[in-house]
């Protein structure tokens, strides 16, 4: 069900993958975002009572028809708890398969109802309409947890994590000792849609902000997304029986001879699967850029860490209606079992799971969250141009664009951002050059050596203003769990900076 990917946040990243299948309709699936088991920097989340439920929920687990095969969740150094390998394991291998029954699942069409449990406590359905999936999911997690032991996924409900390191929880004084406004204005954002998602859909029904807010939390660090389809293949089996049923009836009362019902039946068959393949590829050729996906928040799969090195990978079988691990390599005994959240950034990393890669190829730098704003935090760097020209290139919308940002897989290569470089281009070139060209993708191309050597040392003096920003700030303590990410984090963002520094100044 293509690259696993978050659905939300800051910046921008519905990255979208494709379809992964194999002879068993395996569809490949990417998880969403907030605060996962895993720490790797630092780990997220704690529980209040100090119990570990591990065991309890493998034990639920196989009641329920979970397979596990030679693994188990245990403790990971730096991680948290994880699930890792028994014994040696070989590649291809089904890891883990759990049937899509006791998954949470919601789409981003919005065609869902609302629990039944909480929608006869005052839950506003008009609201619901109109909340994106991770909201309508964390209102059924609280649902089945409202049923109490009532509740058949009671087990794996019962040993999710209780609180939450994410920077979605700290202090204004805590943020601000990251000196990265990015991260600021993405939990400003986050706290903002939450507390409005929150009056609009719990008028009176007495679920608090807390809870609402841990719930999307746990629902955003543990969800897996892929393509929409409408009904799986055991639910489309009555219907199937049904076809069968009155194959035989006909066969038998000499309605239609052998070779039409099995041509008919066999036409139904195709077009019931291939409607369900089908199905949402057709509305998003409708609705142009928007693909329409299901997300599943399912038991022991969402313990699984992240890791770039990724071991394994999720998909959902269609045919047999359950969610699968499959390894990408041979596991050795004692080795964790890792999947890849696709190319997340720290600032993702950090925001919605509560850790730092270091090292992260990913990871990006904000210098500002549009033209506007870069102008406005350096403008030293921009006195230079002509005052004219420059509201010119605002004004035709240059301005209102998205991130200027320096991405550490671009400058491996000596490259940076194609919509920053052209926007210097055209603040840099010949007014002739500019008024001819500003209208067309001319200064998406290198310019001139001489405008793209001027070019380069406006990135480097804007670069150069975050280092000294940066550096000019007491680092953060390492003494709490918060401190060291802190540290971590804006360790990695001087590593960005320095790199930058480094592919310009060549």
């Amino acid at each position: 069900m293509g690259r696993m990917a978050p659905a939300f946040g800051y910046p921008v990243f519905d990255s979208v993958g494709a379809f992964a299948s194999s002879s068993k309709s395996r569809l490949r699936l990417r998880p969403v975002v907030a605060c996962h088991e895993s720490g790797v920097q630092s780990s997220s989340h704690t529980f209040e009572d100090g119990q570990d439920r591990s065991g309890g929920l493998i034990q639920w687990a196989l009641r329920n028809g979970i397979r596990l095969s030679s693994v188990s969740i245990r403790e990971v150094p730096l991680a948290g708890r994880g699930v890792v390998a028994d014994n040696a394991i070989t590649r291809s291998t089904t890891a883990i398969g759990a049937p899509g029954h006791l998954a949470l699942q919601e789409d981003n069409f919005r065609g869902s109802r609302p629990p039944r449990y909480l929608n006869e406590s005052s839950l506003d359905e008009a609201t619901w309409r109109r909340a994106p999936w991770w909201a309508r999911m964390a209102v059924r997690l609280l649902s089945e947890l409202d049923k109490g032991p009532d509740s058949p996924l009671y087990s794996w409900l019962n040993q999710l994590p209780q609180t939450f390191n994410t920077p979605l929880h700290w202090t204004d004084d805590q943020l601000a000792e990251l000196h990265y406004d990015a991260v600021v204005q993405t939990v400003d954002r986050q706290r903002r849609e939450i507390l409005a998602l929150h009056r609009g859909l719990f008028k009176g029904s007495g679920v608090t902000l807390d809870q609402f807010t841990w719930a999307v939390e746990c629902v955003r660090s543990r969800a897996f997304s892929g393509a929409v389809t409408p009904a799986s293949f055991q639910e489309r089996l009555p219907l199937i029986l049904f076809l069968w049923t009155i194959s035989g009836f006909s066969l038998f009362l000499q309605l239609f001879t052998l070779d039409q019902i099995a041509n008919g039946t066999a036409a139904a068959l195709v077009s019931i699967i291939a409607y369900d393949f089908l199905f949402p590829r057709i509305l998003s050729a409708i609705q142009g850029d928007e693909e329409f996906l299901r997300y599943s928040f399912c038991p022991v799969i969402d313990m699984i860490n992240h890791n770039p090195q990724e071991n394994a990978r999720v998909a959902y079988e269609y045919f047999y209606d359950r969610f699968v691990v499959i390894l990408n390599s041979d596991i050795s005994p004692n080795e964790e079992i890792r999947i890849s959240y696709g190319n997340r950034s720290n600032d993702q990393l950090l925001c919605y799971h509560g850790f730092v890669i270091k090292g992260n190829p990913d990871d990006i730098y904000v210098l500002a969250e549009s033209f506007n704003d870069l102008i406005r935090r350096h403008p030293n760097s921009f006195r230079e141009f002509d005052l004219q020209q420059l509201e010119t290139v605002l004004m035709d919308g240059l301005g209102r664009r998205g991130t200027v940002f320096l991405a550490r897989n671009q400058l491996a290569h000596g490259a940076f951002d194609q919509a920053t470089m052209e926007a210097f281009r055209m603040l840099h070139c010949e007014t002739r050059d500019f008024l001819r060209h500003r209208k067309s993708n001319f200064f998406r191309k290198a310019q001139s050596p001489e405008t793209e050597k001027r070019v380069r040392h406006s990135l480097y003096s804007i670069v150069q203003g975050e280092l000294r920003i940066s550096l000019s700030n007491i680092s953060p303590s390492t003494e709490t769990v918060i401190g060291r990410m802190q540290g971590s984090f804006r360790e990695e963002k001087l590593c960005i900076l320095r790199e930058a520094l480094q592919v310009l100044s060549q």
